[in-house]
């Protein structure tokens, strides 16, 4: 995809310029600021944009509305101010809370994005906008041809139900929800796609090792190369089992061996000999029984084997979807700790009781 300039809006009613600044940091971004005055002058601002970023809380102007009314009169099918265009929600940590808490306009944005973890690292956060902004225009350059989309040779390779979803009427007229739903249920999830701290854990080996980024170049054929790859490293989960399976002695499985056991193997494999096994967590009184790797702990994002960790319940899964999950050291998590399914809680009261003996 050849790079192009992209105009931004950046709505907002205070002073606007560390934010634009950051913004306009990225090359490929033209961003101009307006200071809302009217609702109805949204249709002439957004005219001519590609994009646009707003704060949350709006309340210099006028009318005294939230960036959620303004998102709405856009996203709203048939309505003389509809249009395909991204929306990025911006604000302070307590605002976004409050928009957490107001699942009516959960809907409304592509994704939000704290101002201070902004300011603490804009390339990070430029990089995802104008992945989402090559994304919107990639699905309708491809005419909504999911294979293209996700980089696959056929659809069939994914689970069915995603090419079903996306072809009905809800995903077919309006490019939002067709980009949401691959964000948040494919890239965002753990189950078809994996993430660099999962990828280690799976292959039981340690992000910290000499030979880490070879043995991803090496890997490089798994990658997965659709929409939003530009800003999210992630690897077809099967692939990377087919690959260790077809690869090593006995087509071991990689699930049946253990980190050490893993990381031999594909040293064999690959050739390369810097390449560390991930270890048990073993702190605090408290060590894992497993080594058997096969995801993370949402809290600290340290390799957990699923008997050693505990299911957290934050969404209702789609099949294609994993569960996500906390290891011991990671419960402090409050917020997370009030996730764990009930079962879960009674192992947890159990250890506790075992350090405290």
């Amino acid at each position: 995809m050849k790079n192009m300039t992209y105009k931004i809006l950046y709505i907002e009613d205070l002073n606007p310029d560390s934010i634009m600044q950051e913004l306009s940091k990225e090359p490929s971004f033209d961003v101009v600021h307006w200071k809302p005055d009217t609702i109805e002058d949204i249709d002439t601002k957004i005219a001519d944009v590609n994009a646009i970023v707003m704060d949350f809380r709006l309340t210099e102007g006028e009318t005294k509305l939230d960036g959620s009314s303004y998102a709405q009169a856009i996203r709203t099918i048939g309505s003389d101010i509809h249009k395909n265009l991204p929306i990025v929600l911006f604000s302070d940590e307590d605002k976004i809370t409050d928009y957490y808490k107001d699942f009516t306009s959960q809907d409304l944005f592509d994704f939000s994005i704290p101002k201070d973890s902004f300011r603490a690292n804009p390339e990070k956060y430029n990089t995802r906008i104008l992945s989402l902004l090559n994304a919107y225009r990639k699905i309708e350059d491809d005419n909504r041809d999911l294979a293209k989309i996700l980089g696959v040779n056929d659809v069939t390779e994914i689970d069915y139900r995603i090419d079903f979803t996306l072809m009905k009427e809800t995903y077919a007229e309006d490019v939002y929800p067709y980009s949401r739903f691959i964000l948040q249920n494919m890239i965002r999830s753990i189950g078809l796609l994996i993430g660099e701290d999962i990828l280690s854990a799976r292959l039981g080996i340690s992000k910290d090792s000499g030979n880490w980024e070879d043995l991803k170049a090496h890997l490089e054929e798994f990658k997965y190369t659709g929409i939003f790859s530009d800003s999210y490293n992630r690897w077809w989960a099967k692939d990377i089992s087919n690959w260790f399976n077809s690869k090593s002695e006995n087509n071991s499985s990689l699930r049946r061996l253990a980190a050490s056991e893993r990381c031999e193997a594909i040293k064999k494999i690959t050739g390369l000999s810097e390449l560390d096994p991930l270890t048990q967590i073993d702190e605090r009184g408290y060590k894992a029984k497993s080594s058997k790797f096969w995801t993370i702990c949402k809290a600290t994002h340290r390799a957990i084997d699923y008997s050693d960790g505990f299911e957290l319940y934050l969404r209702d899964l789609k099949p294609w979807q994993e569960p996500e999950f906390i290891s011991f050291l990671g419960i402090s998590n409050g917020s997370l700790m009030s996730s764990v399914k009930p079962a879960d809680k009674a192992r947890i009261r159990k250890i506790e009781q075992s350090l405290r003996s």
